[in-house]
This record gives C-alpha cells, structure tokens and sequence, in this order.
C-alpha cells in the first residue's frame, strides 16, 4: 500500500512506495531481508494459460481485475471514466494569468503596470482600467520606492519624501477597482501610515508590513489597520535601510548604508547587509561586511531560488556602479562570501550600461532577475547574470519593482 505525506512545500505532494523485497542478504547495519516467494514451475504455467485465454476472450466479455476491488465490466468502467471526464471539464478551474510586473515611477510619483514575461505580450503596457498606456495607480507618493504586495493582494509602496503619507495602499488587482486609492481606516487618500521616510517595505513572517527608513529604523504595521506595532529590530542599528528581505532561513536580511554627500569631505560610502532574527527582531550578525565583493551602498536584495544572495550595489561615494552583485545564500558553507557570474571578480554578477545605478532587484515568474534603474527596468539572466533585454519596461527614474499574478 502507498502511503502519501506532504512536505515543507504544501503545494508538493511526495508519494512514498514501499520497495518490493528481493532474494538476497542485507547490508551492514541492516536486517536480514526475507527470500520472496517464488512460484513453482507448475504455477507458472496455470498463469500462462489463464493470461492466453484471457486475451483470446471477446472484448464485450472481458472484465477488469483492480486489487481490493470488485470485478466491472470493460463498458462500466468507460461510462465512469466519461462521467468523470465531464465532471472535471465542468469544474477545471481557468488558467491562471500570468504575472505581471509593477513599477514605481520616483519622480512621476506613479505605479506602472507591464505584462509578465511568461505573457503573450511581455513588457507591454498595461494599464488599470480607466488609465492609459502603463498606469496602474496616480498620484501615489510624492516619492515612492520599495514596493510589495501584500498577503491580501494590495500593494504597499514607500514614500520616501513622506509629507502626503509614509507609505502609500493601492488597490491589487484583484479588488473592486485596481489601481484605486485605500487608505487605512480613519486616514484619506490611499495614505496607510502617515509619519515617516520610508525607502523599503517587506512581509514578515508574521504576514504584517515591516518598513525601512532613511533614519535607520525598522517598523512593524498592522497589515489591515496600519497601526503601528513597534521598533522590530534590537541589538543593531542601521544607518539608512535601502532593502529589506526575507532569507531562505526566515530571518531578516537588511541593506545598510551610510551615503557620503560631499566627498573627499568625508569618510565616504559604507554599507552592509544586517542579519537579524526573523521572529524576534534580535540581532543576529553581519550578514556581509562593508567592502566584500565590492559591496558599497547596497540597494534592494533579493534571493534567488537556490537561496543566494543578490544586491542592488547603488553608488560608491555618490557615483553609480551599475552592478548587482551575488553572495553565498544562509544555507550555503560558504554563506556571505562574494559568489560573482563566470568572467567576473569580487561579487560582481552583472553589469548595467556606464552612468547607470540599479535601485532594486527581483526574480520573475521565469526566474530572470529584474533590475530597476533611471531608465527602467533591465532584465538578466537570473544564473549568469548576462544580459537579456537591457529595456524590458521604460519608466523614467525607476525604483521599486515587484511581480503580482492577477488581471483587471
């Protein structure tokens, strides 16, 4: 009898059979394993006659043997397998659509919307309904950046200036009306929380909406009221947080970093990515240290689907980079060390075009990693980091980027 389980994916179903035992001895450190039966010579026989004669017989007169089951006729068993088929027809469920890519558009203060690369159509324009070309949502922020969508299908965007709302909640595409403004309650507009700078928001282990803020400080809000749950991190403070994610190993992973504003006036760009606990908020280590692979300003993080890290390295004393760069993912032995593409040095896994800085970075549904930067969005190969289509959206001073599944 086959027994099922379910593993850490509840989306993956593992099937374990029982081996069937065989004639011999068992290993070491195993118990002996039994002779299996094997039939006389007269028994194979009587089954040889029984299948010749079976196979001889009218289709009409045939039946099906199933273990543990009654005999049925050939003709019962495709009326049930028709009566199945209909049924399945009648309730299949409609092929998902695919997901489509958000942008934040910093000094146009919009959202724009582009359709997945697994679309029959990838990187066109897009627009919620009522909108034109690739709006998605107007008028969001007076700066936003980091974006995510929440687990209820909203989006959440950071607003850098704050001024009009710290971070902003625009309608998913799921809603009643995509791309409308949805404020939390007692705020207007689409304001969710209303004090602060905020450069990167995330989705804690808790399901709530964790933020980072040019201050250096990591909050934690309410994801359905945006009321403020507390300071999240202890034992380390950050300096400006440029990224916020998620690890392979459920702690938080932020991007640190302290921007020189006139140099040689100054000790110039430093940063780093934090560990800190996922539960908790406790510090945990420096995850990578100021310097490694070349590690400068770091930007937005991303994990890739073997659990390496990846980082939007934005400038080195205020001049761009144009370079994501790879490290060894928390599972890895050699975990935060500088992983760089084939061809490469340092940490360095790819490269945007000379004047350009990439702001953050995300892997698509096609597990090609996206980078934003003040022309666009750039997408590369997500395993060694060529390029693939320097101009996948055009929006004009791009910064935050994230995948949703869902049409209106």
């Amino acid at each position: 009898m086959s027994s099922f389980a379910i593993g850490s994916n509840p989306s993956t179903i593992h099937a374990f059979v029982p081996q069937q035992t065989t004639k011999g001895t068992a290993g070491a450190g195993h118990a002996p394993v039994a002779d299996t039966y094997e039939p006389t010579v007269e028994r194979r026989a009587e089954t040889a006659a029984k299948k010749t004669r079976r196979q001889s017989a009218p289709v009409a007169n045939r039946t099906l043997l199933h273990p543990g089951r009654s005999t049925s006729s050939v003709a019962g068993v495709l009326m049930g397998a028709a009566v199945l088929l209909l049924a399945t027809t009648a309730t299949a469920a409609p092929v998902p659509h695919s997901p489509d890519l958000y942008v934040s558009g910093f000094f146009t203060n919009d959202v724009q919307r582009f359709h997945g690369p697994l679309s029959a159509t990838p990187g066109a324009l897009f627009s919620a309904p009522g909108k034109t070309g690739a709006e998605y949502a107007t008028g969001v922020a007076r700066r936003p950046w980091g974006m995510v969508f929440g687990p209820d299908g909203n989006l959440f965007v950071a607003n850098q200036q704050g001024g009009d709302g710290a971070i902003k909640r625009i309608e998913g595409p799921f809603g009643a009306n995509p791309g409308a403004a949805l404020p939390a309650p007692g705020q207007s507009n689409d304001v969710f929380v209303s004090a602060g700078n905020y450069l990167s928001v995330a989705i804690g282990l808790d399901q709530n909406l964790y933020a980072g803020s040019s201050s250096g400080q990591i909050q934690r809000f309410d994801i359905v009221n945006g009321s403020a749950l507390g300071a999240f991190t202890s034992g380390h403070s950050p300096a400006s947080v440029g990224g916020l994610a998620l690890g392979p190993d459920q702690n938080l992973y932020v991007a640190s970093f302290n921007s020189c504003v006139l140099p040689p006036n100054c000790d110039g760009t430093s940063g780093e990515i934090l560990r800190f606990d996922g539960k908790s908020g406790a510090f945990l280590n420096t995850f990578v240290a100021n310097g490694t692979g070349g590690l400068t300003q770091p930007g937005g993080l991303a994990f890739g689907t073997n659990g390496d890290l990846f980082v939007a390295n934005q400038y080195v004393n205020n001049g761009p980079t144009g370079q994501v760069l790879r490290f060894h993912g928390p599972l890895n032995a050699a975990a935060g060390t500088p992983f760089p593409a084939a061809g490469h040095t340092g940490a360095l896994f790819a490269q945007l075009p000379a004047g350009l800085s990439p702001f953050n970075v995300a892997f698509g549904p096609d597990r090609t990693l996206y980078v934003t930067h003040d022309q666009g969005v750039s997408s590369f190969n997500g395993r060694s980091g060529t390029s693939i289509t320097p101009n996948y959206a055009s929006v004009q001073n791009a910064r935050g980027l994230a995948f949703y599944n869902g049409a209106a």
